[in-house]
């Protein structure tokens, strides 16, 4: 796994689609053959891939993703 900058910053693994860190790992034989599975209990996402956010930056952006969630979505399609 790569990381940039910091690499002694902790970190928090977050679902991709959602931001919650509520994943967890799907556990099965074939873990040293196919990459894990993670599952986030909030939204049901499932995947291999997760999100790794520094620690003192999640607040940041889970406000973040609440201010564009609540900004008016504008359809330039329809006149």
């Amino acid at each position: 796994m790569m990381r940039r900058g910091n690499t002694s910053q902790e970190v928090i693994r977050v679902c991709p689609v959602c931001l919650q860190s509520t994943l967890s790992i799907q556990t099965s034989f074939l873990t040293f053959i196919a990459p894990s599975t993670y599952i986030c209990s909030n939204c049901e996402y499932k995947g291999p891939i997760y999100a790794e956010v520094p620690v003192d930056d999640y607040a940041n952006l889970v406000n973040e993703k609440e201010e564009f969630i609540g900004q008016e979505i504008v359809n330039v399609d329809n006149p």
